[in-house]
């Protein structure tokens, strides 16, 4: 999936630039980048592949930080997006940006808390996406919803191991 990622990134930079999600936008850059890295980072893995996967339990620390820094995150792109553009809505795109950074990162190093964040990403992006009349983004957000609650369920079976 991390090739169909790098694609449907680019397909959406254009279309968030057109319709002035510049959060967005940006974020589909680091999605394509981030793409790569995870095909990288999870091809050097075997254990991912077997039924006997491997998921890393985050320490307390490593949560708060990054929680803390994704909410720095936050207010940084909201300000940007809020004083120098003109966004439609600049909290929900600085929310969607900055917590699928920190999603997409946690899914790189095999962090269950990811498909948590997911759920929060994808339900704030159905809503901004449909009232910015993208209707068909708008339900590819909730369909990646539906899929992180089947991930969370799915993630449970496997084997945990501690930073």
């Amino acid at each position: 999936m991390w090739i169909v990622g790098a694609v449907s990134a680019l397909f959406y930079i254009a279309i968030f630039l057109k319709s002035s999600l510049f959060a967005s936008m940006i974020l589909q850059l680091w999605y394509l980048g981030a793409s790569f890295y995870g095909w990288i980072k999870w091809g050097r893995s075997t254990n991912h592949q077997s039924e006997e996967g491997v998921i890393v339990q985050m320490s307390s620390r490593r949560v708060i930080i990054s929680l803390a820094l994704s909410i720095v995150g936050v207010a940084l792109t909201w300000a940007l997006l809020k004083f120098f553009s003109n966004h439609p809505q600049p909290l929900a795109d600085a929310f969607i940006t900055s917590f699928s950074l920190l999603a997409t990162y946690w899914v790189a190093h095999k962090f269950i808390y990811h498909w948590y964040i997911w759920i929060g990403v994808d339900l704030v992006a159905a809503i901004l996406y449909l009232s910015q009349g993208l209707l068909p983004t708008a339900l590819l957000y909730l369909i990646y919803c539906a899929i992180a609650v089947v991930g969370v369920l799915h993630w449970r079976k496997f084997k945990v191991l501690f930073e």
